[in-house]
């Protein structure tokens, strides 16, 4: 069995029908590719690109350093103990997740789907959320400096007890955000007073 598979690229390739996955993927690139109902527990992703590519029903866990999922479907994934650092992930649909118990530190989710994730008391860095539907998730006692909502769906979004100084929210709902105990800086109590309509 391979342990480790480096500068290789694949495309339209189904791999859901091996028994283990190699223990490091390093700098590889999947295109169109299959991975359903495959683990990655024991697999160590750095840097590794995966681009319109399945996940359904496959198990990830542990940190994944600087990837790219651009494009992939994670349909019944279960992602409990994921943290994504620094990772690409536009385009991606987690909205349909088994356990979406992932951390998220920094990258880039613009136009991803995600539905009821909750992080708390974790600092996000500056992660870009623009245009992403975020439906019902609660970062909650998080630290959101940095972090950009620009022109998301925030359905029922939680931020209670965060530290939203320097957070972006240009073109959001701002009625569909919890906003109970944050700790705002002056730009943000503007933007919020004048999406209410009131005149500062």
């Amino acid at each position: 069995m391979l342990t480790t598979i480096e500068n290789r690229d694949y495309s339209n390739e189904n791999f859901s029908d091996i028994e283990v996955m190699p223990e490091k993927l390093g700098r590889v690139r999947f295109t169109d590719c299959r991975f359903n109902s495959l683990s990655f527990l024991d697999t160590v992703l750095d840097g590794t690109v995966f681009e319109n590519c399945s996940f359904d029903f496959t198990r990830i866990g542990g940190k994944l350093n600087h990837c790219a999922f651009l494009n992939c479907s994670f349909r019944y994934a279960n992602l409990l103990g994921a943290e994504f650092d620094g990772c690409k992930m536009t385009g991606s649909n987690l909205a349909e997740l088994t356990n979406p118990g992932y951390l998220i530190s920094g990258g880039d989710w613009s136009y991803t789907e995600i539905a009821k994730l909750a992080i708390k008391k974790h600092d996000l860095g500056s992660v870009n959320f623009t245009g992403a539907n975020l439906f019902e998730c609660r970062f909650e006692g998080c630290r959101l400096g940095g972090v950009r909502f620009d022109n998301a769906v925030v359905n029922r979004m939680s931020l209670k007890n965060s530290d939203i100084a320097g957070t972006s929210f240009a073109f959001v709902n701002m009625g569909q955000i919890d906003f109970k105990g944050c700790t705002a800086d002056l730009d943000f109590a503007v933007a919020f007073t004048r999406a209410h309509g009131i005149k500062v």
